[in-house]
């Protein structure tokens, strides 16, 4: 989704108000359409950004519901 992803949630954390919180949705791969499920994340892409926020952010949450999946962060300071 972004050429640079550690520039880009760098920038997010940037923006956000102290304590304030970020959260990414993509279509899941269990999705009941297949339209959703043929555009999931790879593996490789949702460990990347999963790497990215931890390294970003350090304590973040991953939601993986039934239409999609979603990764929660707070800007600590």
């Amino acid at each position: 989704m972004w050429p640079d992803l550690a520039a880009s949630l760098k920038e997010i954390k940037r923006v956000l108000r102290p304590r304030g919180h970020v959260v990414l949705s993509w279509h899941s791969a269990t999705a009941s359409s297949s339209t959703s499920r043929r555009l999931a994340l790879s593996d490789n892409v949702t460990g990347r950004l999963t790497a990215a926020l931890q390294a970003t952010f350090g304590d973040f949450q991953r939601h993986d519901l039934t239409e999609s999946v979603a990764w929660e962060a707070q800007r600590k300071e």
